[in-house]
């Protein structure tokens, strides 16, 4: 097969967290075989992505998100806010897309 680069970047303040969930993980080379099985995985299941599709769209929902997820890494009982309501705020516009 031939092989396709994709590029893309975290912010630096994540990245100590992402070395250490791959670490943590066990069985993972590297980021690339991290990123590489994520994307694997998401195209198999051909599952919508409702909550992190939108949230990243911009980058202010980028920002936010990345936030939370900094804030929160390693902590048992996540915050959860700005994901719930990422999600809430998405059904509430789709709903009324389908409203006649």
């Amino acid at each position: 097969m031939k092989r396709r680069v994709i590029r893309y970047s975290i912010p630096g303040e994540a990245s100590g967290i992402f070395n250490d969930f791959i670490r943590r993980l066990g069985f993972y080379a590297n980021e690339r075989e991290f990123s590489e099985s994520v994307v694997a995985y998401a195209l198999w299941c051909e599952q919508m992505h409702h909550l992190t599709g939108p949230s990243f769209a911009t980058r202010e929902g980028r920002q936010k998100m990345w936030e939370e997820i900094i804030a929160d890494y390693g902590k048992p009982n996540k915050s959860g806010s700005y994901f719930e309501h990422r999600v809430e705020e998405i059904a509430a516009a789709r709903s009324k897309k389908t409203k006649p």
